[in-house]
């Protein structure tokens, strides 16, 4: 594999897993503001 190549494939791999930094990132910002809603729910019951 060329240096071209072995480039390319490291730029993929990098923005593959920028992506699944991204996706678990917005999971992780969901779920708090679930659970913050869920509690602020129970104070005020």
């Amino acid at each position: 594999m060329s240096a071209l190549e072995q480039a390319k494939a490291a730029a993929k791999a990098a923005a593959e897993a920028a992506d699944r930094a991204a996706d678990a990132r917005r999971t992780a910002e969901a779920q708090l503001r679930r659970h913050g809603e869920a509690k602020a729910v129970g104070s005020r019951g």
